[in-house]
């Protein structure tokens, strides 16, 4: 009995010699992780960027083809060029907390060049309350100002002025007063009235001018001015453009 248990044995053995090892499955993309915390972090924080790096495992090129957020406020920055076999990539995902307390875990839908499923990734965390907001309709916060937003998305224009506003609100105690300042060459923002008095509402009225752009959407942000020290009863804003998300 002893012999043909042994005589098994070798058997067993030399079958792993003659067959041949097969190799790890090399059709993948593969994540370092799919799902990123960003941990705990108040309303009135500056955004919070992760990274998500992934490795080409594949026998030929691939390129990211769209990255989904399913919210505006998780903004994706990813690789452009084609990644080789055995090269990696990145994509980062800069989450935006102001007028978003509470849990929250965001889906971002990943399309690779060759392939026809998804690969779902998501951001989460916990952002804790701001600053107490007088009317939580204006959620985002600039010092004594309340916005009803801070984002903007201007579509193709079919004329040669274009005009959005934001709702906003003095939260203060005392007039205030707003310079803005705009980084994007023919875009354009006044507040009206020029000075709100404390608890009134006022807008800021964007205009865009037509360039060579003009048919093609844009999305703008606006930004407390971090080179300008704001004193009691002013206060300065900065726009910018950002990469538009669906």
């Amino acid at each position: 009995m002893k012999v043909k248990h042994t005589a098994i044995i070798y058997i067993i053995i030399g079958l792993f010699h003659i067959l041949p090892i097969q190799p790890k499955a090399q059709n993948k993309i593969e994540f370092n992780k799919l799902i990123n915390d960003l941990g705990t972090f108040s309303e009135d924080s500056k955004p919070k960027t992760c990274t998500f790096k992934f490795t080409n495992h594949q026998a030929k090129a691939i390129a990211i083809a769209h990255v989904q957020s399913t919210c505006g406020c998780a903004v994706p920055q990813y690789t452009k060029k084609a990644i080789k076999p055995g090269e990696s990539g990145e994509i980062k995902i800069t989450y935006n907390p102001q007028g978003r307390p509470g849990i929250f875990n965001r889906a971002i839908l990943v399309s690779f060049s060759d392939q026809t499923e998804k690969t779902r990734l998501f951001v989460k965390g916990t952002v804790t309350p701001g600053v107490v907001r007088k009317d939580k309709s204006y959620p985002y916060v600039m010092g004594d100002l309340q916005l009803r937003t801070t984002g903007i998305k201007l579509k193709q224009m079919r004329s040669n002025v274009q005009q959005q506003n934001i709702m906003v609100v003095n939260s203060g105690n005392s007039p205030l007063y707003t310079i803005i300042e705009s980084q994007i060459p023919y875009v354009s923002a006044t507040m009206v009235p020029n000075i709100l008095k404390p608890n009134q509402k006022g807008e800021i009225q964007l205009i865009r001018y037509a360039d060579k752009d003009k048919d093609r959407t844009i999305c703008i942000r606006l930004k407390e001015n971090a080179h300008q020290q704001n004193v009691a009863g002013k206060i300065s804003i900065i726009i910018t453009s950002e990469k538009c998300t669906q």
